[in-house]
Parts: structure tokens; sequence; C-alpha cells
């Protein structure tokens, strides 16, 4: 077991240790008062109780009987079902009324921290062998940590109190310092060990109130509480370190699940590996007509014909650099669907070691192994297991332990400045979550000397290139116009239609010494003139927008003529461009903050509430408060007044200079704007050549990144998505994962930089507690998807790792 690990799970469990050895939980007092969510508490499970047993009791369609869709907890308790962290009873019941007790709690973390192998059993007289929580229990004595209540007795059916989990949480979390009060009404009556840990468990949407405003730090959780705050914690922490298995880096698991009973064994066998998981999709689904066995179905005929190779959809992108590949699949008429052979064929396994396991009721794995064998020349195969559709985690991971696997290399390590957590919210656009990056070293050949910006340090054919294949790409198409067709059509029904306008808020920010000056001759970061000219090219000649009808803007600043001039030439003539000079504000579209604070009212210019869609051209780049990407950039799409300084007339710098986690953001509010983020079909951002903060003069020095793979280079890239948290969270790991940017500016380095994006994954349940709305009365649910890389070699999100959600980091010219 990889030490990082042991020292996360003596972490989670010395809080254990601390808090049911110290303060055990009487199990006579009175239930609280029912909360303003209706949980009402029951009394304590009888130790005869399968409530967490090892196998999970489902109704038939694979939910609890006593949870449903509009429960409050409904989300919370598939949550903790689907990653195997609480389980029911043998009545296909949840009970989420009912409180939280420590056998059931010890369980939970045991399962948390991947439930480890244990070598002994526990010697408390009322831990009993072999029931559901003997190996949970033991694993946490046997490391000397949990001493139960001194009597010989751990206390397995004792409740567990509300600020006592709030303090586990916490604890785990490496006590952070939180800075705000939860403000409940009866805070004086948390325990002083706790109180900390109940200012973070608010503060951080781990936890919240009941009615009247209280946390009722006394009062037994409940089962639904419980699995509430598991899966916010999820959010906000690093979860804990995958057991790495034998070097685990390098092993893929494949499988094929046509009515879904394989699927969760390759993701808890992935999950015990560390490894990529990858599904083998047939490229016509299986239909139920064709699984009805013996009918003459769609698998008979194929199973009857052992030259049937279905077709497959997609591929591993690169099997050579795979050691072991696990194959999961079902066993149909006692051999493995043919899909598998396909595979097998697609693919060479030479020197690579392949381990095979199957699902059925019945039939053992038998010769579908060795059949299978045949068609992988060169591989070396190991005996395979079957196991039954409703196998648990533990066997799996039994399983794993006691084969003999070769050495690989050993995983990398997340090592970014942000902590990890599971994706926060739902990923947006016709590739929902897809972030596509083009690099071309060969688009930026600047040596230095002049201005950064002169044309002539630049590509305009690679960079064309490079945008064109990213709209293809993100729009999932093979050429920029289906890909423009497939933006627009995600954004309205029938797509872009001739005569409707296009506005592009650039960042010019940064273009003039003097704000009168409209010369660009100034070292700081600005739009690349060269990227928003192939930008204005690829929406002309690819989506067909005339170009009359597109205007570039910022009306916080002045376009340099030279900008002007080289975007409104040729086929781009007739281009708008509107600036602070000639912005006209929209008095009937003003800006609703869904924060209460004073400042200038701010309305939006024309160009904006005319436009039928907008795009947003970012620059990639660190701030003096932290980072500016996307979400910033619409700081320059509003007037109020303050003709220099908007943002300042409308007092937003106070939200950027504090730097803390759960606060409220008006970027969010800005992301939520349905005239802003609300019309966004494209967020673009420049990193081309990229600064290390908004007012820093740009040298080659400062611009050239070391992290792979620029190695020394520019960064010379271009990234695009429809999903405006997905592409500021891959670009906030970027800047904040490069040590030159955080060399010369230290405040990229925060680990607050990621609140606005907190806030905005989490935006219906935002950690400020913020309402946020569309500034036209309605509340936002969901903006899209928040998570960070696995490191910074590889550059995986969960897409890419195989999981289901989250981020797909997509690069093109590659």
């Amino acid at each position: 077991m990889g030490g990082s690990m042991i020292k996360r799970i003596i972490s989670l469990v010395i809080s254990l240790a601390l808090l049911l050895t110290g303060s055990a939980c009487a199990a006579a007092e009175s239930s609280p008062e029912e909360s303003t969510v209706s949980v009402t508490v029951s009394s304590t499970w009888e130790e005869s109780s399968t409530i967490e047993s090892q196998t999970m009791a489902l109704s038939e369609n694979g939910a609890f009987a006593d949870v449903t869709p509009g429960d409050w907890f409904y989300e919370a308790v598939e949550y903790c079902r689907e990653h195997g962290l609480m389980s029911g009873n043998g009545a296909s019941k949840f009970a989420p009324k009912d409180n939280m007790t420590r056998a059931e709690l010890a369980t939970v973390l045991y399962r948390h921290a991947k439930s480890p192998a244990v070598t002994s059993d526990p010697d408390f007289t009322d831990v009993k062998a072999d029931t559901w929580y003997t190996k949970a229990i033991a694993w946490a004595q046997e490391n000397n940590i949990v001493s139960g209540y001194g009597n010989g007795k751990f206390g397995t059916n004792d409740n567990v109190r509300r600020e006592d989990i709030a303090t586990i949480f916490w604890r785990y979390a490496g006590s952070p310092e939180v800075g705000k009060d939860a403000e409940f009404s009866d805070m004086f009556v948390v325990s002083g060990y706790a109180l900390e840990a109940v200012d973070w468990a608010r503060a951080n949407g781990i936890a919240g109130g009941k009615e009247d405003n209280r946390f009722d730090p006394k009062g037994y959780a409940t089962r639904a509480e419980v699995a509430t705050m598991l899966m916010n914690f999820s959010k906000y922490t690093p979860d804990v370190p995958p057991s790495p298995g034998p070097d685990s880096a390098k092993i893929l698991v494949a499988y094929f699940s046509a009515t879904g009973n394989t699927r969760p064994l390759a993701g808890y066998a992935a999950e015990h590996l560390g490894a990529d998981i990858y599904e083998i999709t047939p490229q016509e689904p299986y239909t139920e007509e064709d699984l009805a066995y013996y009918t003459d179905c769609r698998a008979d005929r194929e199973q009857n014909d052992s030259a049937a190779r279905p077709a497959i959809s997609g591929g591993v992108e690169d099997m050579s650099q795979y050691d072991v590949v696990f194959i999961g699949y079902p066993i149909w008429h006692g051999q493995a669907p043919r899909i598998i052979s396909t595979f097998l064929e697609s693919y060479d396994f030479t020197g690579k070691t392949i381990v095979p396991f199957c699902t059925s009721h019945s039939s053992g794995i038998g010769s579908s192994a060795a059949n299978l064998h045949e068609l992988a020349g060169g591989s070396k195969w190991l005996d395979g297991k079957r196991f039954g559709s409703g196998t648990g985690r533990e066997e799996i991971e039994s399983w794993i332990d006691s084969l003999d696997l070769p050495d690989t290399v050993p995983a990398l390590p997340y090592d970014g400045t942000f902590p990890q957590h599971e994706p926060m919210g739902t990923g947006v656009g016709a590739m929902p979550g897809r972030v596509v990056w083009a690099h071309d070293p060969d688009s930026v050949s600047w040596d230095g000397s002049g201005y950064w910006w002169e044309l002539s340090h630049f590509d305009e054919a690679a960079i064309q290139t490079m945008v064109d294949k990213s709209i293809a790409s993100l729009g999932g198409k093979s050429t920029a116009k289906e890909g423009w067709q497939a933006l627009f059509a995600y954004k309205s029904d029938g797509g872009y239609r001739a005569g409707e306008k296009i506005a592009i808020k650039a960042n010019i920010n940064g273009s003039a010494v003097m704000d009168d000056d409209i010369s660009g001759e100034t070292a700081m970061s600005y739009t690349n003139p060269v990227l928003l000219k192939v930008l204005l090219t690829s929406l002309v000649r690819e989506a067909g927008v005339a170009p009359a009808d597109i205007t570039v803007y910022d009306v916080s600043r002045l376009f340099p003529d030279y900008m002007v001039e080289m975007c409104t030439q040729g086929d781009l003539r007739g281009v708008n461009f509107v600036g602070r000079n000639n912005g006209v504000a929209d008095e009937s579209a003003s800006i609703i903050w869904s924060h209460e604070f004073s400042g200038r009212v701010n309305y939006l210019p024309t160009c904006v509430t005319e436009a039928k869609c907008v795009i947003n051209l970012a620059n990639l780049k660190g701030h003096s408060y932290g980072i500016t990407l996307c979400g910033k950039n619409h700081f320059g799409s509003f007037i109020n007044g303050n003709a220099m300084r908007p943002p300042e007339g409308a007092n937003l710098h106070q939200w950027l200079t504090r730097d803390e986690m759960g606060i409220y953001s008006p970027l969010v509010d800005l992301m939520a704007n349905a005239d802003l983020g609300g019309k966004t079909v494209l967020y673009m951002l420049d990193a081309l050549i990229c600064a290390p903060s908004e007012g820093a003069s740009i040298t080659k020095e400062n611009a050239t990144w070391q992290q792979q793979p620029f190695n020394g280079g520019f960064t010379a890239s271009v990234f695009v998505s429809q999903d405006p948290v997905a592409i500021d969270s891959v670009g906030a790991d970027f800047l904040s994962n490069e040590p030159t940017v955080t060399q010369y500016n230290r405040a990229v380095a925060s680990a607050n930089n990621e609140n606005y994006l907190h806030e905005a994954g989490l935006v219906g349940n935002a950690p400020s507690g913020t309402a946020y709305t569309d500034s036209q009365g309605h509340t936002v649910s969901n903006l899209g998807v928040h998570e960070h890389w696995n490191n910074s070699a590889e550059k995986k999100y969960s897409q890419n790792l195989g999981k289901d959600g989250g981020i797909e980091l997509i690069q093109v010219l590659q």
C-alpha cells in the first residue's frame, strides 16, 4: 500500500477515533426536531440489521424502494450507491430517516478508503465475527487507532452526532482555516472541538442547517444526512487515493456490457488498479430483441457463427502504452460475445499480459478464455474468473490482489495546485464537457525582439488550421463547416440563420499604455490580432455568417487601429468594432447581481442584446488577483458611466481581491446572464503567447513555458469549448501548474483561485449559499462541469480516463 494512501487512511481514522472514543453518544436521548427537509429520526437499528450488508439490496429497477427522485436526498443516496459507499437492507430499502450508527459509519469510511485488506479480527466484545461491519472495525483497530470505549466495547449500535461527523470530515480535509462563522442560531451549543469544523462544513456546503437556522449539533445524523455529507465532501476534498495495486499505471480495463451487469465490476477493477477504463461499444447497439436468446435473435446468430465480428464504435487511443489488459464480458451461450473477438483482433497484444473475467448467472468462464487466447498471439494469459452479476467491490479487489501481475511503470502522482475532487456539475455543449486544445509549435516564431503581437511572429495559415480543426472536433465532426453547424444547433433549434447577429467579446485590456492610445504599441497582453482574424475568417467562410452581421467588442477599451484595419479587409469587409468610444448602453438590459452590494447600475451594450449568439474570446493569462480567463472576460461587457474602469464602477473587484473559498462571485453571474453566457455559442482561450499577469510586459523569458509539451517553447495553443466552467477549469490547471507563470506571479498559485469554479460547478447549491439567477429572474441550476486533471504530464480528465461525466480534453495537431 502506498505511503500517501496510508497517511490519508490514518488521517481519516484518527478523526474517527478521536470522536468515536471521546464523545460516545447516548442512545436514550430524545429525537431532534424535524428539519426543514423533513428528516425524522427513528430508533437505532438492532445488531441483526443488514442495513449496510456487503450485498446491496435494490428493487427491480436498480433503486431503493424508499428513495424516489422527488426526495431531497435522492441524488446523494444514488451517488453513495453508485460509488459503493452505502447500501440498503434486505427489504430493498435504504432507510434514509434512520440514525447512522458507529458501525455503519466505520463501514462507510472503510469503503471510502477503498476497503483495504485486513489481517486480523477485532477483539471488541460487541463486534461479532463475519458481520457486515467486522472488517471495517478490524481495519481501524489493526492500525492501533480505535480503542473503543475503554470497557472492551466498540459501541456498534450507538448513534453519531451531527457535530462529530462534521468534525471527522473537517479533519480529513486537513483541518483547513475557515475565516467565517457558520452563524447558526445554536452555535453556542456546539462543542469546542467542533466549532471550526461546523464553520467549515457550512462554508463549503458539506452540511446545512435545519429550521430556524439551527445546526442541531447534538442531534443524531440520519443516513440521508450522512449520504448528503459524503457526496458534498467528495466535491470539496481530495478523494482517498485508490489502492495502487500492483504498480498499476499502465493497465487498461476493457469491457463489454450489453445489459449493465459487467460494467460495475469493470469499474471496481479500474478503481482498485488505478487503471484506465475503456468500454467496448458496438457500432450497432444491442436491443432487447437482439438478446432474446433461443429465438434466432441477433445474439443467437452471432454466437453460432464463429466468423462473426460485430463492428466496434471507436477504439483505444494508444494500446501500445499498456502492459496489462483486463477484458471483461458476459457469457453468451457458454462463450464470450463475438465482439470480444473483434476487439482482440483489432490490436497487437504481443508481450502484454491479458486477464479475462466474465459475468454469468451460472456458466463458468469455461473455454471462453482459451478460445480468445488464440486470437491474441504473443500475449501472456492469466487465469480468468467468473463473477455473478451482484458481485461486490470487495470480491473483485480480493481477486485482483491474488493475481501475479508483472511489474509496470508506477502511476504518476497528482501534482496540481488545487485539491483534487470529483467533478462538480454536469457538462454542457454539443459534446458535453469537451474542451479542445490545438497546439502547433510552428504557429509562433518570435525571437523576443520587437513587440510580441507583430504579425510577422505568427503563421496565419497554421493558426487557421488550428482553429478550423478545433471547431470540427468540438462539434464532434470532421470539418469546420459541420462543426459550426453542430455548435449553433446546440444553442438554437435549426442552427444559424442568415441575418442573425454575432457578437465577439475580445479582451483588449492591455492594448494601450495610455487609455486614449489606439496604436496597440504595448508589450502587455491582449487579444492576438492574427487569432481574431482567423476566427472571423472561419465564421465567414465555414459558418456562412455575413461580415456585416459580426461585431467585435470590448466596451471598456479602445481597439488598436492596426487590428481593426486587418480584420475588416477582403472577405472580412463589413465587420463591426465597438469599443469604449462607440458602445451604446441598452438601458432595458441592466445586469442583476445575485448578491447585494453597492455599485453603479450596469447595462449591457446593444451589440450584445441585439445579437443572436456571443463568442467569448479570452486570454489564457495570470492576473494580479490570480487568473483571468473566459469568466472574467465579460468585465468588458457592460457600461455604467465609468468609462475608464467599468468593473471598478460596479464595485466588482472587492470579490476578486478576497483570497477565499466559499464566497459569492460576480463571474458566475456573468456566466449565468441570459444575454452573455446564455447566448454564448463558443468559448475560446487565446494561448498563442501567454502573459504571467495582465500588467506584465511580455518577454520571451516570461512567456516560454516549461511543462510538457512546451518544454521551453511558447504555448502556441488555442483552447475552445461550449462549456464555460470546463474551459476555465482546464485553463486554471495549465496556468497554476506552470513554473514560469508562478515564478513571475505568485498570485496564480493560490488554491483559492478556483472559488468561482466551485460556485459555477455547484451553482444550483453554491458553497456560498448564493442563489444565482440569469438576470431575468430565473434561478440557474447548471452551468457546466468543474474538475482537475490527473497530473500535469498526462493532462487527463474524467472522460479521458473512461469515466462517465466530467471534462474531456481533446488535443488536435499533436
